[in-house]
């Protein structure tokens, strides 16, 4: 079955935890990782940003990834958010067994 990681950034901790739990309550995803205090240095209407910004990377099925997809631009507040799709191919068997056990197929 394969993985998908979906990365995307945010402003706070509070915003990554928001988006998610409710991925989480809806059994979109297995699992949310949010990795605090990232420095994002990028352009932005045509000046250079340096923000301290909450990465949150989040592990899914294929099946989910249009629900999980919309329900991030549904929750996130930046205008135009990163959400960067990774496809996971190889998987510790193990892994992708409880994966599958975590999320209902739509």
């Amino acid at each position: 079955m394969p993985l998908r990681l979906l990365y995307t950034t945010l402003s706070s901790p509070n915003q990554a935890e928001d988006i998610a739990r409710s991925l989480l309550d809806a059994r979109l995803i297995a699992c949310a990782n949010v990795i605090p205090a990232v420095r994002s240095l990028y352009r932005w209407q045509d000046e250079i940003q340096d923000d301290s910004e909450v990465i949150l990377l989040l592990k899914t099925t294929t099946d989910c990834l249009d629900a999980v997809r919309a329900q991030i631009l549904a929750l996130h507040p930046y205008d135009s958010p990163c959400l960067v799709e990774i496809d996971a191919s190889v998987l510790h068997p193990p892994f992708a067994a409880w994966l599958k056990d975590s999320v209902s197929q739509p």
